[in-house]
């Protein structure tokens, strides 16, 4: 636990709706009726039943998202004037950014791990352009929230950045006032002890994550049919609702996502992590395997080289397939030196970069220093 001595204030913006719950709407208002914790906002409701009475017409869409964005604004706004003081820093994450207002002369930093328009409308991301067909094919929604992603960057004092791959992009694209790399950190009450992992007769990988698809899910299953079911065994940590369940082979097994108490024993028991991403800006679930001193299989997409480190550059998957995967898999297994090595040196690096209390320090330091 890291403790700030200075004041600090959460807000809650749990209620707005984000990117993908406004794309899940327009693709399918039925799923407006899973709103019912949501619907007590009223610019939630008025914006939702905007898109139900006019979902083909995209410059009625673009009023109604930006009529959706000048009342959460409005409300931001009264909600923030009553909280902050003159020369108050407010530290905003992700999704939200773009709603928050300029007030009492107050700092602005934005702690992202991507670009909002990247991460729903880039076409290289196929798997979530397959979620949100109409991020695709709407060019007019893709321009709004890229007006609201460019004025909230450029505005700000500054924005702390997941990752070194994230402040490129950001230098490329934007003029923004100060980009720091701060990284991110595990989220257990502690830091696991290290534990080296001693094999069995059968191999035990192990997966952890939601998006099942976004993250490669469909290939890692496609390696299992291509490994010996009496030497290898999967349990995949994933949304019921995400994970194909008429693919489920003998040995594949299937759990709901875990609390972290429950997913540590997990870790700890399992001999190998495969996270074949397909799309990633920052893998957490990768710094908390390595934290239990896994091994770990995943891509070489964005950030994870950065994760991983140098020692495990060339394990990491440049072309994602079946085959490729269920090849790296066979190498791990049959290599217990390899293994034992990047136990060790995973569980080091994520250590020394991984935890909460180096990212506090780095933003706070740059919060007092800003100019």
């Amino acid at each position: 636990m890291t403790r700030l001595d200075i004041p600090l204030r959460i807000v809650n913006t749990s209620y707005l709706l984000k990117v993908e719950e406004i794309l899940s709407y327009l693709e399918n208002p039925d799923h407006i009726r899973n709103l019912r914790e949501k619907s007590w906002f009223t610019p939630n409701r008025t914006l939702l039943n905007d898109v139900v009475r006019h979902k083909p017409d995209e410059d009625h869409l673009t009023l109604a998202l930006g009529r959706y964005y000048d009342e959460t604004l409005k409300h931001m706004t009264s909600r923030l004037r009553t909280i902050l003081r003159p020369d108050d820093s407010i530290i905003s994450q992700n999704y939200l950014y773009p709603y928050l207002p300029r007030i009492n002369n107050a700092s602005i930093f934005y702690y992202i791990d991507a670009l909002l328009t990247d991460f729903f409308f880039d076409r290289k991301n196929g798997v979530l352009l397959d979620l949100f067909p109409i991020a695709a094919r709407s060019k007019v929604i893709h321009d709004f929230y890229r007006s609201l992603e460019t004025n909230a960057l450029e505005a700000s004092s500054g924005v702390f950045s997941f990752s070194q791959a994230l402040k490129t992009m950001l230098r490329k694209q934007f003029d923004i006032n100060q980009i720091e790399v701060t990284g991110a950190g595990i989220n257990f009450p502690t830091f696991p002890k290290f534990s080296p992992k001693l094999s069995g007769r059968v191999f035990k990988l192990l997966f952890v994550g939601l998006d099942f698809a976004r993250k490669g899910g469909s290939y890692l299953l496609d390696a299992m049919e291509k490994l010996d079911p009496e030497r290898v065994r999967l349990t995949i940590v994933t949304d019921r609702s995400s994970f194909n369940a008429r693919r489920q082979q003998q040995h594949v097994k299937w759990l709901p996502f875990q609390s972290k108490a429950k997913l540590s024993p997990l870790y700890r028991s399992a001999d190998l992590f495969v996270f074949p991403t397909l799309f990633e800006p920052f893998g957490l679930v990768v710094c908390e395997a390595m934290a239990h001193s896994l091994p770990v299989l995943t891509s070489n997409h964005f950030a994870m080289s950065e994760i991983t480190g140098p020692k495990n550059l060339p394990y990491l998957l440049r072309q994602i397939t079946g085959d490729n995967l269920a090849n790296r898999i066979r190498k791990m297994m049959d290599d217990k030196e390899l293994r034992n090595e990047l136990q060790l040196y995973n569980y080091n690096r994520a250590k020394r970069l991984f935890q909460w209390k180096r990212v506090v320090r780095t933003i706070l330091s740059k919060l007092w220093t800003r100019p």
